[in-house]
């Protein structure tokens, strides 16, 4: 995991489109945490296809490695 300081966290997360404020202006960023890591292990290719909403078997992996479970917007297609 990368080591950096929150401001720089989501300056990244910001510049790769894995950052929002879920309240609105003036709310605590958010980072996506597949995102995140996809950004921090220089992944861009797969950080693209979750970026725009494709199921691929390298984005399904990356869920999988994390024990996370896929957004209801990709278990609807599986």
């Amino acid at each position: 995991m990368a080591r950096v300081s929150p401001e720089t966290a989501v300056r990244w997360a910001k510049r790769h489109g894995v950052a929002y404020q879920a309240g609105g202006p003036g709310s605590p960023w958010r980072i996506h945490p597949v995102g995140w890591h996809l950004v921090v292990e220089g992944d861009l290719e797969t950080l693209e296809d979750l970026r725009n909403g494709r199921l691929t078997p390298a984005l399904k992996a990356a869920y999988q490695e994390r024990a996370l479970p896929l957004p209801a917007s990709f278990r609807e297609g599986v």
